[in-house]
């Protein structure tokens, strides 16, 4: 706020744009979560006192671990939460031994030797903004919480249910235990769509903004955090509640046990693929119940613990053969590691633009035991064949050839002319592999479409930046011709597009890409059900006249307002009531 602005009034609604990272409407007092600090105590120890210190932080060390152990259980049935705590008990033996030597070289007590390794550690990250080093500090931050609280034996925060909790950042635990309050909503000034504190909300189903300017929120000010637009609502008029009250309702209205086993079609009777991005059984068998065909996206690097080494052969084939048993005939795409050399060799290896740099394909291709290691596992697990292989950031028709030089070897060394050879796709996500999509799919079986990563290399946008957000226009009219240009691309080489990216599960934007041509559609298991009510109400041939039209938008502003009015003339009934009114692009 500039210093000729006046501040709002207590009573005043206030909007604040954020970036939503898990979908939903919480509505609720604002609860504000006491940051996390190390008590400053800082004491010298005698040689006699060392040891017992070293005891006390044993102690704590093991209660921490026990309680890490029941986040990491598989009896959880959810792989996702289990495998992200599996990391966190990782560190935590690694973390312990280094606050141990501490203890034992310097004299000093649990406390200090922790916060002075915490504090090491954001040295060495000095100035880098790297979202993987950011989330790597705060799953170390996490699990060193844990050991402090055990060493004061700290009682939990209690969060008063229905709040929303309001924190620069929260931790990953912090999620899980504040998970059994039932908040209504996580608002936070940090984080981004890959942290592991949004994963976990997106598991849990609690809806959560990130980016968000925090300063004009008050304790207990009634809060309303919109998870679709990314908007929060500060002191929301009786307007606004009754609208987003009934939008509540209507999101969670269940599907139909009738309508499960039936094929989701439009209006007109248009056939649509509704495929989940999954990485378990459990995910995909919970999706499939709601109507889910097939998992259009597996994130094969969401087997690596960040702090461990990359699963080896035998380990990757039983993951993918488990997936695809479980899966069938409705196949699993599965795409290769989409990691940094940093998570490769397991060495901190800083690069100035992360995201541009050595990784995905490229890197694949640079360490070939690496891609090949991946291959053979698929290969081996492909006995159904109904694996699917999508390589990521492709850029030309090179990393394609090379891709497939590759398999071919793997075939051959292999003596696997009676295996089945997986069907091999391209990721669609930059603006070069846009540009050449139809010499693309000339030479692959299928294209995915990543809307995500192509707005970010698009419009060159950090999308887990707060401070550019504004600049991140999923309706940019560019995103929009990119998107149109791939479809094309594909339906003239007669093979399937799928959109995988954060469109294909927003009702917002699903009437727009079924306009733009798009028939198949991946998406979280959380938005299966409520985007099969609403392509039952479109006809394809309206929502093609619609897009026609918006598109005509020279701006994300104006192609926004133009679908808002469309949306509101031909289909206000399906959407919930006061949907429509938020800002989406």
């Amino acid at each position: 706020m500039s210093a000729t602005e006046k501040p709002p009034l207590h009573n005043e609604e206030l909007r604040i744009s954020a970036i939503a990272v898990s979908r939903g409407i919480g509505d609720g007092p604002a609860f504000f979560l006491p940051a996390f600090d190390i008590p400053a105590e800082h004491r010298y120890l005698t040689d006699e006192n060392v040891s017992k210190e070293v005891d006390r932080l044993k102690f704590a060390v093991g209660r921490a671990q026990v309680n890490l152990d029941k986040l990491a259980s598989p009896s959880a049935g959810n792989d996702s939460i289990a495998g992200i705590f599996d990391t966190h008990l990782l560190i935590l033996d690694s973390f312990a031994a280094k606050v141990e030597h501490r203890i034992r070289s310097e004299h000093i007590n649990s406390e200090w030797a922790i916060e002075a390794i915490l504090k090491d550690g954001v040295a060495r990250q000095g100035t880098d903004t790297d979202k993987h080093l950011l989330e790597k500090h705060l799953d170390l931050k996490d699990v060193a919480a844990g050991i402090v609280d055990e060493l004061r034996n700290a009682d939990r925060v209690d969060i008063p249910a229905g709040s929303v909790v309001i924190s620069r950042e929260i931790r990953p635990s912090a999620v899980m235990e504040m998970a059994r309050s039932s908040p209504a909503a996580f608002v936070t000034r940090r984080g981004g769509w890959t942290s592991h504190s949004a994963i976990l909300a997106r598991e849990l189903g609690i809806p959560m903004i990130t980016g968000a300017n925090l300063s004009m929120i008050q304790p207990g000010d009634r809060v309303i955090a919109d998870g679709f637009s990314g908007e929060v609502i500060v002191r929301p008029g009786e307007k606004v509640i009754a609208s987003l009250s009934s939008a509540q309702i209507s999101i969670a209205e269940p599907v139909s046990t009738l309508d499960i086993g039936q094929e989701t079609t439009t209006l007109n009777g248009i056939g649509m693929t509704l495929r989940v991005n999954a990485e378990s059984a459990v995910a995909y068998e919970n999706a499939r119940r709601v109507g889910a065909t097939g998992v259009g996206l597996f994130r094969s690097e969401s087997l690596i613990p960040k702090s461990g080494k990359i699963p080896n052969e035998d380990q990757q084939a039983v993951a993918y053969m488990r997936i695809g048993e479980t899966v069938g005939t409705a196949g699993v795409n599965i795409r290769t590691f989409d990691i940094g050399p940093e998570t490769s060799n397991g060495m901190s290896v800083a690069e100035r633009n992360p995201s541009l740099g050595l990784r995905s394909i490229r890197l694949s291709l640079a360490e070939p035991e690496l891609l090949k290691t991946q291959l053979r596992a698929i290969l081996r697990a492909n006995d159904l064949g109904n694996l699917s292989i999508v390589i990521p950031l492709v850029s030309g028709l090179s990393e394609i050839r090379r891709f497939r030089d590759a398999l071919n070897q793997v075939v051959e060394s292999m003596s696997a002319s009676s295996k089945w050879i997986p069907r091999v796709g391209a990721m669609i996500e930059v603006p070069s592999a846009v540009l050449t999509a139809r010499e693309i799919a000339d030479e692959v079986d299928f294209l995915c479409l990543g809307t995500n990563d192509l707005v970010q290399y698009l419009l060159a946008v950090d999308r887990d930046n707060e401070r550019v957000a504004d600049w991140y226009q999923t309706l940019n009219p560019a995103v929009l011709r990119a998107i149109s240009e791939v479809v094309t691309a594909g339906r003239d080489a007669a093979i399937p597009v799928t959109v995988c990216g954060e469109m294909a599960g927003s009702l917002f934007y699903i009437p727009l890409l079924i306009g733009l041509g798009v028939r198949e559609l991946s998406m979280s298991g959380n938005s299966i059900a409520a985007a099969r009510r609403l392509i039952g109400g479109i006809s394809s041939l309206d929502a093609e006249a619609v897009a026609n039209e918006a598109a005509a938008g020279k701006t994300a502003a104006e192609v926004d307002l133009a679908l808002r009015k469309l949306y509101l003339k031909h289909w206000a009934h399906l959407f919930p009531e006061g949907f429509l009114e938020l800002k989406h692009s």
